[in-house]
């Protein structure tokens, strides 16, 4: 041990910045080294024995190797400390853990001629491994984990020494900082390098070589001993440099040994880097494991089949760069190199079989699973597109600091879901923690999120289990992405981190998976809340408008953007969706079962389906899986409900849809620009729903008996309506069927004059009519509507409903009933019936007419025009879906386009199923309108100067490279211009993608824009803002002859005409054309249910639209 304290020693007072003479060391040589030790590799191990044996932090030292050829030093640890602890440079307690990690680290010192030259020791890392994962691209990880080695071994002792006077007993820890500190021990991460120039003032043991003032090193490195194939680590310092004779003689020694050496290990290279042998002995050993395990591939459905194929082509992919001469690992020790790798693939088969024998007795348990005597099908399924959820997951960057950016990749080839996304946790901090630690609050408020973010690729398998769990089984994570990847499979050692990763990833994320109505319980209290903020916020527009109309056009649409993010009630209507939507998927219900390693979740149903009224029902999950629909070209996220404990038919239904060669053999859309506009496919089973309706209308009406019977104690007029039964039949592909029975209760005074007195009457009435539903163009339906208020359309799309027969029964036995009842009898196709039918609608029509008539009414309109609008012709009822019917965070319309849907609406009489079609439009982020508002205050903060600068300062501002890069130029990510920042931002949204005309075009064409077209107004103002400053510079280069002397001119006036004729044009024509009307048109209505959600988006897509129109059409 003492040999070796002497090694440092030397190495120490070599490399030390003791003050040196006068002269420069350069013009110092000398031919003979006076210092020279040589140490046998035997030697090392043994004090890197007796370092382990005396330490409770290092386990063992299970390899250790030193080569001559690369200069490498190899070692292979195993450290007892929790990853947590490892990675955060902190001492131990003192006592041995049950954890435990191997680490395998190579460390390259310099050549001759690299050290001779250098007044720094230079050590350059090859290889850092954790548990077989490389950490050599993330040079954080390997400093900290480098410093908390020293930090809890006696090895720091050899480079610290108390100072003369200190008597106070320091940690390794604090003996390491001062190192670090005052004695200059230098980080290269884009090298993988530490430099050691250390002073040795502060070394009490160097004393005895102070007066050596050129003392330096010039070898350290293994060596072969002359004359044998030992190797030994050599030591050798001269004053000065050493002179070209010495430096030819090392150099030819040097070559010898490497010539040597690599002739003796040309049979090792040749043998170990047979990949033919090494890919048969690997596939050998995966069946030897699969028929241990008594597993088939025959028998294999083909998911798992697809997975063992694909498994079996991946053993030798690596091996080619691993197993070569290309490697300096290989090279210096072939066999460790070879054995290591060999280790690693046989462990990832054991890994494997054992995961295929889990998830195959997992399959055979769920296809087992359900109600075997039961052949029901869920009464209601959604499929939500991947282009939905994708936009749904935009809403995470509002309201946390976490995630930054987030997706959610359907995989029908899993079946599952890949999260992919960059979360700011800083990535020693996401290693560490384990199971709860990040998710909890205290986990994540003492961190400091990271601006650049870690990208992340999460692979998650799925399977839904009886009684509405489903199931979570976390296959892989990636973090980084190319060169600095950290790929970690789910049986890794050190893979606890990602099970946490994972909980906070879907918290965050599956709360985009629910597209169903608000729930509908505003009170007074919240109406005239809401109201009331909805008018501050107009005032606040109008006032923003006022007032800045004469100031700058810049100011005027900085101020409304500012005024739309903080006072617009729907701002954070994405934030509040993904809020919403937390509580009802996970409830409080979230667990890990060890048994079978997967995460469960137990759905809440309303997931799927609303609870109505505060009825009671069974309604459970039945199913969660990805789909790729051929018919429509696009993958969904598929939802179910079923009524109680899911059948086994279908359970078996879903798994052979998933096994099909189109879903276990997808691979990616065939032509990803050519897909359906549906982004919500949504399925009754109206069998399903006619006997839950009838059951919850029943509970309806119980629960409703207590209400009704306090109302009819007051002494008042009185009218109350109950739905008793419901009947609906699906007669062909056209025609439906529908019977409803109902009770109306009245009360009013009856008898003459004196003796008039209250009295309470029950009648029945009994309603059938036979119609069709279909959907249509509005433009079709346009010119045909009677006459109605409030002439404001927020869809393309609209249902048109036809009544082809009808009757209606009366209970009460009377002479006029029964008059009306025949009357009632109708067939209304024929000219008697179509006039019939004419008269009933006019009748319809004038009810609706009279909700908008101004009235002492906040609001107008009706309650239920929140979600539908009916208009009517002389031939139907037209229905138009309030694109807001799921709040402002989504706009639903019915889908419809020539490849795909010709009918948003279709029957299935067969099944009783009935099939709507939507297309979908989210609302903005909140945190992209600030980084639009950002990109504003960016725009001023670089131009203003240069707009103040007279001719010659800003002559010599603009000559040199720097502003043109910051403004247009930079494309680095961490260092975007804000030309390219804007360019980002677009990307995010198609349907503003494919509105202006640039050569990048988003994958979904039919991506619809929102219904007041705010989104195209928000990038039109920060689109003007850079333009106007670009050409208020470009006119004031040109009014000072300057152009000829400007760097990249050229490139300023380019994007100065891309950004007007490309960008601000097309967004300003597309929305003066589809937009500007119905808006202005909606700032002087009156607020009704129908139009109060679209009453910001429009005024403010206004307020910008008229300063826009001002500034560039004076």
């Amino acid at each position: 041990m003492s040999l070796i304290k002497v090694f440092i020693l030397f190495i120490l007072a070599s490399c030390s910045s003791v003050e040196k003479s006068r002269y420069p060391s350069q013009y110092i040589e000398t031919q003979e080294s006076i210092f020279k030790a040589q140490v046998p590799l035997s030697t090392f191990k043994e004090a890197f024995a007796e370092i382990s044996h005396r330490s409770d932090f290092i386990q063992k030292v299970y390899h250790l190797n030193m080569d001559p050829v690369t200069r490498i030093l190899s070692v292979g640890l195993t450290i007892n400390s929790p990853l947590k602890n490892l990675l955060r440079f902190q001492e131990q307690t003192g006592t041995r853990t049950a954890e435990s990690h191997n680490l395998d680290i190579e460390v390259a010192f310099p050549s001759v001629n690299a050290l001779t030259a250098q007044g720094y020791l230079r050590l350059q890392f090859k290889k850092f491994t954790i548990d077989g994962k490389s950490y050599l691209n993330h040079f954080q990880i390997v400093s900290d984990v480098t410093k908390t080695i020293l930090a809890n071994t006696s090895l720091v002792e050899f480079l610290y020494h108390k100072v003369a006077g200190d008597d106070n007993k320091l940690s390794y820890k604090s003996m390491l900082t001062d190192v670090i500190e005052n004695n200059g021990i230098i980080i290269f991460p884009a090298t993988r390098t530490l430099a050691f120039r250390l002073n040795a003032k502060r070394f009490e043991q160097l004393k005895y070589l102070s007066h050596l003032k050129e003392l330096r090193l010039w070898i350290l490195s293994p060596f072969l001993l002359k004359g044998t194939n030992e190797v030994f680590f050599r030591l050798e310092a001269g004053l000065g440099r050493p002179a070209s004779v010495w430096l030819s003689e090392m150099q030819a020694r040097v070559e010898d040994d490497k010539e040597k050496l690599l002739n003796q290990r040309s049979t090792l290279y040749k043998q170990y880097s047979n990949l033919e042998d090494l890919d048969q002995m690997l596939k050998n050993y995966l069946e030897t494991l699969i028929s241990r395990e008594g597993l088939d591939e025959n028998k294999l459905s083909n998911i798992h089949r697809n997975n063992l194929l694909h498994f079996r082509s991946t053993f030798t992919s690596e091996a080619r760069e691993i197993l070569s001469l290309s490697n300096e690992s290989f090279k210096a020790n072939p066999e460790n190199e070879y054995l290591q790798y060999l280790e690693a693939k046989k462990n990832e088969i054991r890994n494997f079989v054992v995961d295929l024998n889990r998830k195959t007795a997992i399959e055979y348990n769920t296809l087992m699973a359900g109600n075997q005597n039961d052949e029901t099908r869920p009464f209601l399924v959604k499929k939500v597109s991947q282009d939905m959820l994708t936009a749904g997951m935009n809403f995470l960057k509002d309201g946390t600091s976490w995630v930054k950016e987030s997706n959610l990749v359907v995989a029908p080839q899993l079946p599952g879901v890949i999260f992919k996304g960059v979360i700011g946790v800083p990535l020693k901090d996401l290693l560490s923690e384990k199971e709860e630690g990040l998710i909890l609050h205290d986990g994540l408020k003492n961190l400091t999120p990271i601006e650049e973010g870690i990208p992340f690729e999460l692979v998650v398998e799925t399977q839904t289990e009886d009684n509405g769990w489903l199931s979570l089984d976390a296959k892989s994570i990636t973090l980084f992405e190319g060169a600095k990847a950290l790929h970690f499979a789910r049986n890794d050692n050190n893979d606890k981190f990602f099970l946490d990763l994972l909980k906070l990833t879907v918290v965050q994320s599956l709360a985009g998976l629910s597209f169903e109505l608000e729930k509908d319980e505003d009170t007074e209290e919240k109406k005239e809340r809401e109201l009331k903020k909805l008018k501050s916020y107009v005032e606040s527009l109008r006032a923003s408008y006022d007032s800045s109309i004469q100031e700058s056009f810049i100011d005027s649409i900085k101020q409304t953007i500012s005024t739309d993010i903080i006072k617009n009630p729907f701002t954070a209507a994405g934030q509040d969706y993904v809020n919403a939507k937390k509580e009802i998927l996970f409830g409080r219900i979230f667990k890990y079962d060890p048994k079978d390693k997967l995460f469960k979740i137990q759905l809440d149903p309303k997931l799927v389906a609303e609870n109505i009224s505060g009825a009671k029902n069974d309604i459970q999950v039945w199913n969660v899986s990805p789909v790729f629909l051929e018919s429509q070209n696009n993958t969904y996220l598929e939802l179910s409900a079923g009524k109680g404990r899911r059948s086994t038919n279908y359970i078996r239904q879903v798994h052979n849809r998933q096994n099909s060669q189109i879903n276990a053999g997808f691979s990616g859309l065939q032509d990803d620009h050519q897909r359906s506009s549906a982004d919500l496919i949504t399925t009754f089973n109206f069998d399903y729903l006619e006997s839950a309706a009838n059951r919850i209308l029943k509970e309806i009406a119980e629960n409703s008996n207590g209400e009704y019977k306090q109302e009819l104690k007051k002494d008042e007029e009185q009218t109350h309506y109950i739905i008793n039964s419901l009947a609906i039949d699906i007669l062909s592909s056209e025609s439906i069927n529908l019977e409803l029975n109902a009770t109306k209760l009245s009360k009013s005074q009856k008898g003459f004059w004196m003796w008039k007195e209250w009295k309470v009457e029950k009648e029945s009435y009994g309603v059938s009519a036979q119609i069709s539903l279909e959907s249509r163009e509005f433009e079709q339906v346009k010119g045909n509507l009677r006459e109605h208020k409030d002439e404001l359309y927020f869809s393309d799309k609209v249902i048109a409903l036809k009544i082809h027969n009808a009757r209606v029964k009366f209970g009460k036995k009377s002479l006029i009933n029964s008059a009306l009842n025949a009357m009632a009898n109708v067939n209304l196709e024929g000219a008697i019936g179509s006039r019939v039918r004419s008269f009933v609608l006019k009748l319809l029509n004038d009810h609706f007419v009279k909700s908008y008539t101004e009235s002492k009414e906040e609001i107008l309109g009706q309650k239920h025009e929140k979600f539908i609008r009916v208009f009517t012709t002389s031939e139907d009822i037209i229905l138009m879906l309030n694109p807001r019917m799921s709040g402002s965070a989504f706009e639903l319309e019915l889908a419809g386009d020539r490849d795909f849907i010709e009918q948003a609406l279709s029957f299935n009489s067969e099944t009783q199923e009935m099939t709507a079609y939507l297309t979908g439009s989210p609302a903005m982020a909140k945190t992209d309108k600030r980084d639009l508002l950002d990109i504003i205050k960016e725009t001023e903060q670089i131009f203003s100067p240069m707009l103040a600068k007279t001719k010659w300062p800003l002559y010599h501002a603009l000559k040199k490279p720097g502003f043109v890069e910051k403004v247009i130029y930079d494309n680095d990510s961490s260092k975007l211009s804000v030309y390219n920042k804007l360019l980002e931002e677009i990307k995010t949204y198609d349907q503003v993608l494919n509105t202006i005309n640039i050569p990048i075009k988003a994958p979904n064409s039919m991506r619809r824009i929102s219904a007041c077209g705010s989104e195209l107004m928000y990038f039109a103002g920060a689109s003007f803002t850079l333009f106007h400053a670009l050409d208020q510079l470009v006119k004031k280069i040109d009014d000072n002859g300057l152009e000829n002397h400007v760097h990249m001119y050229d490139t300023m006036v380019e994007a100065r005409h891309k950004l007007f004729n490309n960008i601000i044009t097309p967004l300003l024509r597309t929305y003066k054309e589809r937009f500007h009307p119905q808006n202005r048109q909606l700032k002087k209505s009156k607020e009704s249910h129908w139009n109060v959600n679209f009453y910001p988006d429009a005024i403010f897509s206004e307020t910008i639209y008229n300063f826009l129109d001002k500034a560039i059409n004076p």
